[in-house]
């Protein structure tokens, strides 16, 4: 493979460093070479490993998968989602340019308090899946030429979500996502480590995804979040739950850790973690109504950027490189 050495010139960027690589290609901090006001900042460049055969590019599910993140983001314009900047090829490779986020990963923050072994608090959990929620709900909803788009993430884990230092939350990587319910094939015999664990069944299944497949992956998050540790695993995903066996997240869900407000976190759950679509919450919005209606009853609420800055420690010490903008 043909590795980029910055600082070097790509394009029409400067590429300071780099943030991050992966199977697909590697991530740069970069700048336009030429800043004009649509374009002054710096931005993450996701910039494709050349491809052995670009004869059979339309082939590859690489180049598939970039293409629909490209085109996916192109719609979308929320504070919530990371935020489209640019798209193109150059010498062979393809880029994608993504506004540039200082921050972690949600799964880099829960893998702090693992090892601390100290649950993240209550209120911020909440605060943090209300804002994964804005940002579903307009994904959804949003619209082109008329049309609504029906985006669904369909890929929600917590090395998808990232956290700026200023607590800004934003969905990354769409590579995934999917536009207008459109229907997937069954995967889990091929998933690696990880994303089984905040999978809906029916995307398992091959079933058709919607809002709700996301609502329960949110349902998943909320659950690690809480508890640090994910509620099924690639393990016993065949054995207890593709099956159909939904008495196993109900019985996991028993298990809930002593904390404020159970009751109405287990009843959240059950709800969000349904195997039944038309027994989810229905929307994203009304997902969040439920999880601010618990915030509100809490007697404390700490502002998102005085923890973050518990586990950042001074500004130059922030936790975040690898896998930031969804390189695989």
């Amino acid at each position: 493979m043909l590795k980029l050495h910055p600082p070097v010139s790509f394009g029409s960027y400067s590429l300071l460093r780099k943030i991050g690589e992966g199977g697909e290609g590697e991530v740069f901090l970069a700048t336009p070479l030429k800043p004009s006001e649509e374009n002054g900042g710096n931005l993450a460049l996701k910039i494709m490993w050349p491809l052995p055969e670009p004869r059979q590019s339309h082939r590859n599910e690489h180049v598939l998968n970039f293409l629909n993140e490209a085109l996916v983001l192109s719609y979308l314009d929320h504070p919530n989602i990371v935020r489209f900047v640019d798209f193109g090829e150059h010498h062979g490779r393809l880029y994608l340019g993504l506004e540039y986020i200082e921050g972690s990963t949600l799964q880099q923050i829960i893998e702090h308090h693992q090892k601390r072994q100290k649950r993240m608090p209550l209120d911020l959990v909440l605060q943090l899946m209300i804002e994964i929620c804005k940002g579903l709900d307009y994904a959804y909803q949003v619209c082109a030429d008329f049309c609504s788009l029906g985006v669904v993430h369909s890929d929600l884990t917590p090395k998808n979500i990232l956290i700026s230092r200023r607590g800004e939350l934003k969905l990354i990587d769409f590579t995934q996502a999917r536009i207008n319910g459109e229907f997937v094939k069954p995967i889990w015999r091929g998933i690696k480590g990880g994303s089984i664990s905040f999978m809906p069944p029916e995307q398992a299944s091959g079933g058709t995804l919607d809002n709700r497949s996301d609502l329960f992956s949110v349902g998943l998050l909320l659950y690690c979040c809480l508890t640090l540790k994910t509620l099924y695993t690639l393990e016993n995903w065949e054995a207890e739950i593709y099956h159909g066996q939904e008495e196993y997240i109900k019985r996991r869900l028993e298990g809930l850790p002593p904390m404020p407000a159970r009751k109405e976190i287990l009843e959240l759950l059950n709800v969000a973690l349904s195997f039944d679509p038309k027994a989810r919450f229905q929307s994203a919005d009304e997902m969040a109504a439920t999880m601010r209606d618990i915030l509100n009853v809490l007697p404390q609420h700490t502002p998102l950027t005085t923890w973050l800055a518990t586990i950042w420690g001074k500004p130059n010490n922030a936790v975040m490189k690898c896998k930031l903008h969804g390189v695989k």
